[in-house]
């Protein structure tokens, strides 16, 4: 007689964006444990009455027989359902009602499927093995939720819709694009992807799931494909192959196998690519003259826009120079095996002269690699000797010898102590702004910025003064106004000792005394002293008038115009006369003692 159990409790899972975690969840409470030890402790010490009464309110014979009763009912149930849908399929023959078979399937299905019985859907399934793992993802292939049963691989208008955005979304499939290894970018194209599908057909799809079905979609024509090739004189069965025939050039071969003929590997996606000496030196000449991809002392070179574009320039020349038919995988590669074997040689080198032996070299390209010597690990500084293996920690070391500033902007000559804000301060010369505000469409270098313009369109000022309680968006501009409270100024003028709370204003004053002009409008040529003067000029040239004039609807550039306009209706732009205009002016002047000792 098999051993009698008893439910105490339920196996949950949770899925996370990588994998997904199991738990034991009892029924008489809300606890959950991952391990069955941490459970089994549980019951017994808190539930142990209650788990007791349950097998004593129902011994094991009442427990056999309500059992088999169960049984019978299921059984005498499926009859019972078996002839509901003999009468209703004879009804709708009757009436020939024009449905389409997917949702005439599913109607029946909701209508007469009983609880017990399996999803029908997932006995037609693709037929393939649920160990098989796609680009290494061993959890792609398990069985396909119920909430996409109807319409998994099926002439569904979904799954002809998916496979279609999917097509245009070269960057999820081609692997002959530089974005191809760019997951930042794929999961954008899976939300995209997912919110197309949910406008067009009222789903609640995510880019998580998008990237889940593509995977399937590849697999499912790499097993197609495969038995095409096993059979010469097989057809395509499947009705998404043709639809998938974009993916034929994406699909990889398996490794090892070397083919018959040419005894040459089906796959592609060899670790290095095989070239000739020749081949060798001529790609390495062409890697000299994309400098972007190496130059480790242009600051330019770390931005992300710089390098794609200097590597698609390396992948066109070795196509059309080369000859070669180099994937961007490939490419990587053979420069990564490339500057790793310069780099071992060169520590080699440095360290028989540190050891005083004679040095031999063991490349065999190392002369045509020489100009990345002053680009590569290992770096020794000429001062003190000392070994580092980055370049950032080596021009810091360096600058400590000679108090310079170790990271200087090629644009300004802007010196920088770290090499992050460097980069950053480079971003803003070259306009390489990748975030946007989803409000009014700007773009931003980094997420600090942008989570400043943002407070914009929010109204929220975080920093508040504990003197006089204004609010402020920026720390900057808190830092300075508690600058004024606490009378610490920043500089003075050595012209006319004027003082100021920061280093900008104080430059800007002395400009003004020396009258250097070094900020010109592009569009009239007209220099100014300051960026705030420059700033209001360029109103002037704006298509669109900020100040309009609420008398007579006229426009105005500048605040100035406004004002004195508004002198000719006999008013002010807040809206008194000239005489209260005057009166206020004498009852707020300094001597007035209502406004001594203000700031």
């Amino acid at each position: 007689m098999p051993p009698h159990f008893e439910r105490c409790g339920d196996i949950v899972w949770q899925c996370k964006r990588d994998s997904r975690s199991f738990a034991f969840k009892c029924i008489f409470c809300e606890h959950q444990s991952t391990a069955f030890r941490d459970f089994k402790v549980h019951l017994e010490g808190e539930h142990s009455v209650q788990m007791e009464l349950d097998v004593q309110q129902e011994p094991i014979k009442t427990k056999t027989r309500r059992l088999r009763s169960q049984r019978e009912k299921q059984t005498a149930l499926i009859t019972t359902v078996q002839l509901e849908m003999e009468t209703t399929e004879s009804k709708l023959d009757m009436t020939e009602l024009q449905l389409d078979p997917l949702e005439k399937s599913e109607v029946l299905t909701a209508a007469v499927k009983p609880e017990f019985e399996s999803e029908p859907e997932s006995e037609r399934m693709l037929d393939m093995p649920s160990d098989r793992s796609i680009d290494g993802d061993s959890d792609s292939l398990e069985t396909v939720p119920s909430s996409s049963s109807y319409f998994w691989l099926r002439q569904h208008p979904i799954m002809l819709s998916l496979i279609e955005q999917y097509k245009e979304a070269r960057l999820l499939w081609d692997m002959g694009m530089l974005e191809y290894r760019n997951y930042k970018r794929r999961g954008d194209a899976c939300d995209q992807i997912a919110a197309h599908l949910n406008a067009q057909f009222d789903l609640q799809l995510k880019g998580l799931e998008i990237a889940d079905y593509t995977k399937r979609l590849r697999y499912a024509y790499e097993v197609e494909q495969r038995r095409l090739q096993r059979n010469e004189d097989a057809v395509a069965t499947k009705w998404y192959y043709e639809h998938l025939s974009f993916l034929c050039n994406s699909v990889r071969g398996k490794r090892g196998k070397e083919d018959r003929k040419g005894g040459q590997r089906e796959d592609s996606m060899l670790p290095v690519p095989q070239l000739t000496d020749e081949q060798n030196v001529k790609f390495i000449e062409l890697y000299q003259r994309c400098n972007r991809l190496w130059d480790m002392q242009d600051l330019t070179c770390r931005l992300r826009h710089v390098r794609v574009a200097a590597k698609k320039t390396l992948l066109q020349l070795c196509r059309s120079e080369l000859q070669v038919p180099l994937e961007p995988a490939q490419l990587q590669r053979y420069i990564r095996h490339m500057r790793k074997a310069y780099a071992q040689e060169k520590s080699r080198r440095i360290e028989c002269k540190r050891k005083g032996i004679i040095y031999k070299c063991r490349g065999r390209y190392q002369q045509q690699l020489q100009f990345l010597d002053e680009h590569m690990p290992p770096f020794q500084c000429q001062e003190c000797g000392e070994l580092l293996s980055s370049m950032d920690r080596f021009k810091v070391h360096c600058a400590a010898h000679d108090g310079s500033l170790p990271f200087v902007c090629p644009f300004c000559k802007r010196g920088f102590t770290r090499s992050d804000n460097c980069i950053m301060h480079v971003r803003r010369h070259t306009q390489d702004f990748h975030l946007e505000c989803k409000e009014c469409g700007k773009r931003f270098a980094n997420t600090s910025d942008l989570q400043v313009h943002r407070r914009q369109h929010t109204g929220e000022k975080p920093y508040c003064c504990d003197v006089c309680g204004s609010r402020f968006t920026t720390c900057s501009f808190f830092e300075r106004h508690k600058r004024r409270h606490e009378k610490r100024p920043t500089g003075k003028c050595h012209l006319c000792d004027k003082v100021f709370y920061e280093n900008s204003l104080l430059n800007d004053h002395i400009k003004g005394h020396l009258n250097v002009r070094d900020k010109k409008c592009d569009i009239c040529n007209k220099s100014f002293t300051s960026a705030k003067y420059l700033r209001q000029h360029k109103e002037i040239h704006a298509a669109h008038k900020r100040y309009i004039c609420k008398i007579c609807g006229k426009g105005f550039a500048q605040y100035a115009g406004l004002s004195g306009h508004m002198k000719s209706h006999g008013t002010t732009v807040r809206g008194g006369t000239k005489e209260e205009t005057q009166t206020k002016a004498i009852s707020t002047s300094p001597t007035d003692p209502s406004t001594t000792g203000s700031l």
